[in-house]
């Protein structure tokens, strides 16, 4: 039927799903929902705890592994790691609780939360054990073997007995002491360990007492030997070394040198030939502080992005 002249057409929308149309979207925001901003209030407090808990127990035990503790009460310190580990099983256990009351009603809490909880910790833990046990090793346990000992100045080493100085960690030899490069060995075990007498004088010592040491790092040459600061003739410092995996290979290269040269070494002590051993020992800890302060601001940072990932996931769920 033809609509009759001057008539207004109708502008009120037809019943889409009467024709099979699709209704479009006007585009204006949605407003949030009841339900989302009740899973923003639900899901917050323990987005706090996913992110602080695990950070915690990283952080924790970085710590105790890395510093005086470990040094001093070492027993102590891996009770507390011990005492971590506990930690880890009773969120796992809170965990596996929640997995199940979810299979068997699912009107029971999500356990994403629990789930994330507990893989959080477990790796926290294991990461947090494994650096700082590393972060000890390498650089904290040096520096607390050799602050231990005893720093003396102006020792000859033409003079002195290595008996003498047992308790010392920092040795400053007089102005004239130098390293014997003509002494200098390398005994080769898979690695090769370096030593170098420190001398006062160009004769012959009655015993050879201090020696620079280091590893791979000479070639049986006097221009071979760069252990430590070798080259360097401002060098007439050495910070001790206690290392006792490396100690007896040192022996055994001043046992060869003997032999070959008809020396003595009554009571030898190891140094790494250095400039300045006090700021050299420093250095080690402040090496191992930097570390324990990155490792702890990086995993924080690693946990708070996986954190947000969860939370929106979480969130949207409970919007839905």
């Amino acid at each position: 039927m033809s609509r009759p002249y001057g008539a207004i057409p109708s502008t009120s929308p037809l019943p889409a799903a009467r024709y099979g149309g699709v209704v479009v979207s006007s585009g204006a925001p949605r407003k949030p929902t009841a339900a989302a901003a009740a899973a923003m209030r639900t899901e917050f407090p323990l987005a706090v705890a996913g992110l602080l808990v695990p950070w915690a127990i990283f952080t924790a035990t970085v710590a105790v592994l890395s510093f005086t503790m470990h040094y001093r009460q070492p027993l102590l310190s891996w009770l507390i790691v011990l005492l971590g580990f506990c930690l880890v099983v009773v969120f796992g256990i809170i965990a596996y609780g929640a997995m199940r009351r979810r299979s068997a009603s699912r009107s029971a809490r999500d356990p994403t939360w629990s789930n994330f909880i507990f893989l959080a910790v477990a790796f926290a833990w294991v990461l947090g054990t494994v650096l700082g046990y590393i972060n000890y090793a390498v650089y904290m346990r040096a520096y607390y073997d050799v602050a231990s000992l005893e720093t003396y100045l102006n020792v000859d080493p033409a003079k002195a007995s290595g008996l003498q100085f047992m308790d010392g960690g920092r040795m400053v030899f007089t102005k004239d002491s130098h390293l014997d490069f003509k002494l200098s060995y390398g005994f080769k075990n898979d690695d090769l360990y370096c030593v170098a007498p420190i001398t006062s004088i160009e004769g012959k010592l009655a015993s050879y007492d201090f020696w620079a040491v280091g590893v791979n790092c000479c070639n049986g040459t006097s221009l071979g030997f760069t252990c430590g600061e070798a080259q360097n003739a401002f060098a007439h410092s050495g910070m001790r070394l206690l290392d006792d995996s490396n100690l007896k290979y040192f022996r055994l290269a001043i046992d060869q040198l003997q032999l070959r040269h008809g020396i003595q070494s009554i009571h030898p002590l190891f140094f790494e030939w250095t400039v300045d051993p006090i700021t050299a020992v420093n250095n080690k800890q402040d090496v191992g502080f930097k570390n324990f302060l990155f490792e702890a601001l990086s995993f924080f940072s690693l946990q708070l992005f996986l954190v947000i990932l969860v939370y929106v996931g979480a969130f949207r769920l409970g919007a839905k």
